[in-house]
């Protein structure tokens, strides 16, 4: 996503680190929208659901090509 100048200003004035943007971006509700703007929040909704499945990812191994176009296999790591 392209950043403009006014928005990195406002981001290091505001303290929104870079993966807090990516986490809305990707996860967020869309709030309002027209045709030129969406507007995107993380709900404390959103934010639980969020925690759920990043608690689900615990233990959890993936193995995929090197080009992240095919999972091979995935499985759950013994503790």
């Amino acid at each position: 996503m392209k950043i403009t100048n006014h928005a990195n200003k406002r981001m290091r004035q505001r303290g929104i680190k870079d993966d807090t943007l990516l986490l809305v971006s990707m996860f967020g509700e869309e709030v309002t929208s027209d045709s030129e703007i969406v507007k995107m929040q993380m709900t404390e909704r959103k934010r639980r659901n969020l925690m759920q499945s990043l608690d689900k990812c615990r233990n959890k191994m993936i193995v995929i090509d090197k080009n992240f176009k095919t999972l091979v296999t995935a499985y759950t790591l013994s503790r």
